[in-house]
């Protein structure tokens, strides 16, 4: 479950940049997320993505909705946006806030910072993730299906 939320919260640093019109080239995409604290401690992972105008339309859609327990806002910024959220779950809470940045057509970062806490006891952590363009093919990984290795 925690792992879950992680994943989340690294997805949302970078999926909610999406719009209707693409600011990013479609294709094949790479992220490196590193994250330190937390129940994993440190780690990081890679991940494949192909993104296409529909997968980013769906993207977009997904980043957008409230997820149960959970209160997020967003406000754009000059090239990405800002968030802060706020879930409830059976046992503990976790509250973040974070920044991501399309730097150009071919570049994403996206920085949060979340506090969790479990019966009184809080816990940090630290997510930072880069994007890159790598090809317009994506070869065998298929959109909305992206590819994880730890």
């Amino acid at each position: 479950m925690r792992l879950r939320v992680i994943y989340g919260l690294a997805a949302m640093s970078s999926s909610a940049l999406m719009t209707q019109a693409p600011p990013v080239k479609m294709g094949l995409w790479e992220k490196t997320i590193s994250i330190t604290g937390g129940p994993t401690g440190a780690m990081t992972m890679k991940s494949k993505s192909c993104v296409t105008p529909e997968a980013w339309k769906e993207m977009a859609g997904a980043a957008s909705r409230q997820q149960p327990n959970c209160t997020t806002s967003f406000a754009k910024t000059l090239n990405g946006y800002s968030f802060t959220s706020s879930c409830t779950l059976p046992h503990s809470t976790v509250v973040s806030k974070g920044t991501s940045t399309i730097q150009d057509s071919e570049h994403i970062v996206a920085e949060s910072h979340s506090t969790s806490t479990t019966n009184g006891k809080a816990r940090e952590t630290e997510i930072h993730s880069t994007s890159h363009f790598v090809s317009t093919s994506c070869g065998n990984v298929k959109p909305g299906s992206p590819v994880v290795e730890e």
